[in-house]
């Protein structure tokens, strides 16, 4: 079973843990999209998304955090990591499964590297 679902607990809410995880944590850059993980010494991971201005109107914003959740929540992701998914201004513009296989891809890269 995933550990990541839409509870509170699992998501990255507070400035400290985005800082945290963007000066501390692991690089992946793709061409949708930039993952920053890092080890939290919890038993279990946590995700945010940090979808900037540039990327498009709020209605678009918010599509794309939509598309990012549903794919973390069916992806399996190792217990003990923060992770910060940051789109590039072309998310909006391509489809879910290419933002899918752009996920896995560096997800797993960051995963063998943590």
């Amino acid at each position: 079973m995933n550990q990541l679902t839409d509870k509170k607990i699992t998501r990255l809410r507070h400035s400290r843990d985005f800082s945290n995880v963007m000066k501390h944590g692991r690089r992946s850059r793709g061409k949708i999209l930039n993952l920053v993980a890092c080890q939290n010494n919890l038993p279990y991971s946590r995700i945010g998304y940090s979808v900037n201005k540039s990327t498009g109107s709020a209605v678009t914003r918010n599509q794309i955090k939509r598309r990012l959740r549903a794919i973390a929540n069916n992806h399996t992701i190792q217990p003990g990591i923060d992770i910060v998914a940051i789109p590039l201004k072309n998310a909006a513009k391509v489809s879910y499964d290419e933002i899918e296989l752009d996920f896995k891809r560096s997800i797993t890269l960051l995963q063998s590297e943590l």
